[in-house]
């Protein structure tokens, strides 16, 4: 997902609060592996900051946070 999209789609959950996205990259020196991290951050007033590797799982992560009730109805019930 563009950060264009991940924008849209941010202020449309956010109907009018205060929102903030993030993204950071960083690169590991050759002799730490070399690889590539990515964090995508998004926060909406009320809701947090949610993290993730991608926009994609960061704004999952925040509707959940927004809307708990929606999100625990879909999970399967667990029994003692």
């Amino acid at each position: 997902m563009k950060f264009i999209i991940a924008k849209r789609e941010l202020s449309r959950l956010a109907k009018g609060k205060y929102y903030s996205l993030q993204f950071e990259l960083t690169q590991h020196a050759k002799d730490c592996g070399n690889g590539t991290e990515l964090q995508c951050g998004v926060y909406v007033d009320g809701s947090g900051w949610h993290t993730a590797p991608s926009w994609k799982e960061a704004l999952a992560l925040l509707r959940n946070a927004m809307h708990p009730k929606q999100y625990r109805e879909e999970l399967p019930e667990l029994s003692d």
